[in-house]
């Protein structure tokens, strides 16, 4: 298989909240895996989203801004458009 990444991921288990439509919606997420472009999202059901959105990482202050790549069900694969998820 092909690997298209850029960086290394490195595995986690992080709650994060998808955050998108001018800020007035969210959806809870879980952070399974990232490297500093992008990252790996499980949500509890297959979310329905815009291509373009924030994570909020808990106990972060931040909003990453972030690009859906693909979708298999209830994952979710993100680029960072920064280059840097921190």
């Amino acid at each position: 298989m092909i690997e298209g990444r850029k960086s290394e991921r490195r595995r986690c288990l992080i709650g994060a909240r998808i955050v998108f439509n001018h800020r007035g919606s969210t959806m809870d997420c879980t952070l399974r895996n990232f490297s500093e472009d992008g990252a790996l999202l499980k949500f509890a059901e297959a979310p329905l989203l815009p291509k373009h959105v924030d994570i909020a990482i808990c106990n972060r202050d931040a909003l990453i801004p972030a690009e859906v790549r693909w979708q298999s069900g209830k994952l979710l694969g993100v680029v960072f458009p920064s280059g840097r998820l921190i």
